[in-house]
């Protein structure tokens, strides 16, 4: 009686455990899909969408939704700002279209605890076409932080506020550096100039910088007012 006995608790046993894990099986696949959010569109105004990286969806741009690597935002008559997890705030402009490429998240490993790190992760944005601020808040000895065009190549080495546009037809690029520092570097020699803050630089489609100019107080907070970050 008394084996019978253990034989129908040990069965009873069995289900809670399985009944238990199940009850948590949506949680943990809901905790995999948060870990990999690359960013949240925190404000939006007018008409925007975003088109997921492997093609599944295109997604109309409200508060709240999540963004991904590989997604592409484009803006038509209206702003969109997104936090991501690197720490990074971004407007994007009227008419613009901005990929997000891959978003810095470093993951530990148990080795970690007993010897210094050594590698270096990035975050990496692209601005394809318009107007874009990115302001990079945090910056760490593994963190490298890049934004890209077809022919510009800035690559951010502090905390930094910045704009870019592309003007001319979209065969130049101009950035304009409100607080930190940046490397303009050029395609085609791999050339690397300091943009130091409260200047600007235009990039053409060469990879050459055109000029570099100080801006006025004006200029600065127009552009601070512009984007509203």
């Amino acid at each position: 009686m008394r084996s019978k006995g253990f034989k129908m608790n040990a069965t009873r046993v069995t289900v809670l455990i399985l009944g238990f894990a199940g009850a948590f099986l949506p949680s943990y696949t809901l905790g995999n899909e948060v870990e990999r959010v690359s960013g949240v569109v925190e404000r939006r105004t007018g008409r925007s969408h975003v088109e997921r990286g492997d093609g599944s969806e295109r997604v109309i741009v409200d508060t709240g939704v999540r963004v991904f690597d590989k997604d592409l935002i484009s803006t038509e008559k209206g702003r969109v700002h997104i936090r991501f997890r690197d720490g990074t705030l971004a407007e994007v402009g009227e008419h613009s279209k901005f990929e997000v490429d891959r978003v810095f998240q470093r993951k530990r490993v148990a080795f970690e605890k007993l010897m210094p790190l050594s590698r270096v992760d990035e975050s990496v944005y692209r601005l394809h076409d318009g107007v874009l601020r990115m302001t990079a808040i945090e910056l760490d000895t593994f963190q490298q932080y890049t934004v890209k065009t077809e022919f510009a190549v800035i690559h951010v080495t502090e905390p930094s506020d910045f704009l870019m546009a592309k003007v001319n037809d979209g065969k130049q690029c101009e950035i304009r550096l409100l607080s930190g520092k940046l490397n303009l570097v050029n395609i085609i020699t791999n050339e690397v100039q300091e943009l130091k803050a409260g200047y600007s630089a235009v990039m053409k489609s060469n990879g050459l910088i055109q000029s570099e100019r100080r801006l006025s107080g004006e200029e600065v907070r127009f552009l601070k007012n512009r984007t509203g970050i």
